[in-house]
């Protein structure tokens, strides 16, 4: 007879986060959708990131109440690249197509969109195994658990503003969260939704291609307008 693996009941979803770090890098696709004081919001975003270097490179479509945007952000070591539209250039960029904020590293910026992963590295709590799935064309194994927001990391923008947004417009102390883990202990997708204070929240993000290698590169120098960071009470 074949042989045969048993999948656990209970896995620690801490050490699925290590697993999916020590790939190095990934690709990611990612969807948003939200309800938030009664607008509708919808975010997809792909690119790739390598978590050893922090190198990143994404793409984001944005649609709140129709209007529709698109962004696109590098991310090289420390440093943040913000692709400025040609409508805006003027105003915001001196008239060059990329800014970036002096003084300001990429983890005070906008954050990852994988950053979210990091949730896993804050002991979840209630860990069940729910079955074998399918995603994207791989085989992997669901498991639900709860974050308390109490004890998950708080570095990073992204990640400190999204556990804030729980808290303050959902009225949340913990997050249900859904992941599929792959073969190798990897996260395949994670997924958070959520609702309370009259708003909703549904984030999906894909996980593949570990382990490749990622060259994010700088914009050309002549083509980066840099100014000071804003203040902190001008970003809140």
């Amino acid at each position: 007879m074949p042989a045969t693996t048993s999948i656990p009941e209970v896995i620690s979803l801490g050490a699925v986060y290590a697993n999916t770090m020590a790939a190095r890098t990934a690709s990611f696709t990612g969807t948003e959708t939200a309800s938030l004081n009664g607008a509708p919001v919808q975010i997809t975003v792909n690119g790739v990131d390598s978590y050893w270097r922090r190198d990143a490179t994404y793409n984001q479509t944005i649609t709140i109440g129709g209007v529709t945007t698109v962004n696109e952000a590098r991310y090289v070591g420390a440093a943040t690249y913000i692709a400025i539209p040609a409508t805006k250039r003027t105003s915001m960029s001196a008239g060059k197509p990329w800014l970036q904020y002096s003084g300001l590293s990429s983890l005070d910026t906008s954050g990852y969109p994988t950053d979210v992963i990091v949730l896993l590295e804050s002991h979840p709590t209630d860990v069940r195994r729910v079955g074998p799935r399918i995603v994207d064309g791989t085989p992997t194994t669901e498991y639900q658990a709860q974050i308390s927001l109490s004890k998950a990391p708080t570095y990073g923008a992204l990640l400190s503003g999204l556990i804030s947004q729980f808290q303050t417009e959902f009225g949340q102390v913990s997050v249900p969260i859904m992941v599929w883990v792959d073969t190798k202990g990897r996260v395949r997708q994670i997924h958070l939704s959520f609702s309370g204070s009259g708003n909703t929240e549904n984030q999906t993000l894909h996980l593949f291609n570990f382990g490749e290698p990622v060259d994010v590169l700088a914009p050309p120098a002549s083509a980066v307008h840099t100014e000071p960071a804003p203040s902190s009470s001008a970003q809140g």
